[in-house]
């Protein structure tokens, strides 16, 4: 217990109580947790699977919310309806190296589910999926009302 102690202490006087050193460190420290975030939700693999493409979106939604692969995207997503697929983005602030990618409609199958948090609809990406993103009901009907053209399962 003694040593951990220590260990307390140090890391409090010279790290804690440094502010350049520790927004050194935080600026360091900053990416390797958005490499890890990304990995998590898939979507070093999305982006290769699913390259973005030069297509104007009909309709644009940021600041959405969902779950990539089971990890929480909190008002960081960005979700464009194009004519021939969605656009999926990230603010770069959360995961610095990620690229949009580009689910053409037919590779998206929908299903509605019921979670502790209320109605979503997961959009799963490629046959058989290789990703997926939940979303709540209200933004899925959005996405559909502004052109998407997944099918939204029935309630």
């Amino acid at each position: 217990m003694g040593q951990l102690q220590n260990i307390q202490n140090w890391v409090v006087q010279n790290i804690l109580n440094n502010p350049p050193i520790f927004l050194l460190l935080l600026v360091l420290m900053w990416p390797v947790v958005g490499m890890v975030i990304g990995r998590m939700s898939n979507w070093p693999r999305l982006m290769a699977d699913f390259p973005d493409r030069d297509e104007a979106p009909v309709s644009q939604f940021s600041g959405q919310s969902g779950f990539m692969n089971q990890v929480r995207m909190n008002r960081v997503l960005k979700l464009g309806v194009c004519p021939s697929g969605l656009r999926i983005g990230i603010m770069r602030l959360f995961m610095p190296f990620a690229r949009d990618f580009f689910v053409p409609w037919q590779a998206i199958r929908a299903i509605r589910k019921k979670s502790w948090s209320g109605a979503t609809v997961e959009l799963q990406f490629g046959n058989p999926a290789i990703g997926s993103l939940a979303l709540p009901e209200r933004v899925a009907e959005r996405l559909a009302n502004a052109g998407a053209r997944f099918v939204m399962p029935s309630s």
